[in-house]
């Protein structure tokens, strides 16, 4: 107890705004990580919804694009994503390989 009244002044005005300051920044990182990943969420919704409906509509889904939309949908999935985006993924992924001519 002694110690603290001895150095009161050092904990009080020192200390104690260094980690109150430090908790601060730790609060603002996590809110702009919050940020980034919603933005990144977003922009991997997008970007595999619009891929989905053109591949939908070409009728078919080479084996390298079906790789590339898995690697992104993974990553999507595992930052929370996960919506009508499985839907349309999974409709991608029973399409065929090959283009319908060579069918």
């Amino acid at each position: 107890m002694g110690f603290i009244k001895d150095y009161w002044f050092l904990i009080s005005g020192v200390i104690i705004p260094v980690i109150t300051f430090l908790l601060g920044r730790y609060r603002l990182k996590a809110k702009e990580l919050e940020g980034i990943k919603q933005a990144l969420l977003g922009i991997t919704q997008a970007y595999l919804l619009h891929s989905c409906e053109e591949i939908r509509a070409q009728g078919w889904c080479s084996y390298e694009t079906k790789q590339t939309l898995t690697n992104l949908y993974k990553g999507y999935h595992e930052l929370g994503g996960d919506s009508f985006i499985t839907t349309a993924y999974n409709s991608c992924m029973n399409l065929s390989d090959l283009p319908p001519e060579t069918i």
